[in-house]
Formats: structure tokens, C-alpha cells, sequence
């Protein structure tokens, strides 16, 4: 790489042969940009061999401004789909830890309807003081439904207790 960087001035003068190549290309196929010949004409004062010389130029420098503008537009359009992608590898790991988190809370839930029915308290009381919550209707029925089973008064307390907690 150091010797793209070292010889920055003959990469500008390869560049420059071609731009001229280019322009002498079109013009010997007669294609000629007639905003800018009418500017060279204008800048010539009349003088059709200075009007050529100076389209010249100005086609030279329209064809790097093109250039310029294209690598703009590119250099854009990656940034926008690094952009894009950043964005959806975000929402994947949300969406993951979404379903992360679901499958956590399923599994503490599961954990409790198991303990309730087993009738162990001390499981039951170590499942609701880590954090369990109680995420909907469904899962406090099937809290109830279990305590109408179950024998333990003390773990009917801490379970009735726990859905008075949760607004159920």
C-alpha cells in the first residue's frame, strides 16, 4: 500500500492521461457536450482554436467531477446499506433476546406450576423471590387451578399472595 500513497503524483498523471484520452476519444467520434463548448466559446472570445483547447479543459474537468460525484453516490449508497444491515443485525438481536427472555420467563413459570403441584413451598418461595412475574390471565388460573389442589395452607398464603401482588 505505501506505494499507492508514495507516488500519489503519478497515480494523478495516470489519471489525468486517461481523462484526456477519453475527451480525445469523443471528439474524434464527434461527440461534443454543448453546454460546455458553448461555455468554451463564450470564454474563447471567438477564437475557434482557443474555443477547442479550452473545451478541452472543461471536459477534462467535467469528466473527474463525474467521477467525483459517482464515488459520492457509491460511497453513500455503502454507507446506507452498512446502515440497513447494522440495523437489522440489531433487531435480530433484540428479536433473539426477545425470545431469549420469553423462553426464560416460560421456563420459571414452568418451574412454579411444577413446584405448586409438587406442594414445595421452599421451591415455590425461592421461584417467586428470583424475580418471577406473572405475564398474564392464563398463567394465574393455572396458579389458582393448582392451589384449589393443593394441601398446604402455608403454600396457599404465598401463592395467593404472590397473584394479589401481581394484580391477579
Amino acid at each position: 500500500m505505501r506505494f499507492f500513497t508514495k507516488n500519489r503524483g503519478s497515480k494523478k498523471r495516470i489519471i489525468e492521461e486517461w481523462v484526456y484520452e477519453r475527451v480525445a476519444d469523443e471528439l474524434s467520434i464527434g461527440e461534443i457536450r454543448k453546454g460546455l463548448w458553448t461555455k468554451a466559446r463564450g470564454l474563447s472570445e471567438g477564437d475557434t482554436n482557443k474555443c477547442e483547447s479550452i473545451y478541452i479543459q472543461l471536459r477534462a474537468e467535467s469528466i473527474v467531477d463525474e467521477a467525483k460525484v459517482l464515488n459520492e453516490a457509491c460511497e453513500m449508497v455503502t454507507r446506507n446499506e452498512a446502515k440497513r444491515a447494522t440495523k437489522a443485525a440489531t433487531e435480530q438481536q433484540e428479536q433473539g433476546s426477545k425470545i431469549k427472555k420469553e423462553e426464560t420467563s416460560d421456563a420459571w413459570e414452568s418451574q412454579l406450576l411444577l413446584s405448586i403441584h409438587n406442594e414445595d413451598y421452599d421451591k415455590v418461595h425461592g421461584v417467586i423471590r428470583s424475580g418471577v412475574t406473572i405475564q398474564n390471565e392464563e398463567f394465574a388460573e393455572k396458579c389458582r387451578f393448582l392451589l384449589t389442589r393443593c394441601k398446604s395452607k402455608d403454600l396457599v398464603k404465598l401463592i395467593t399472595f404472590f397473584l394479589k401482588q401481581s394484580n391477579y
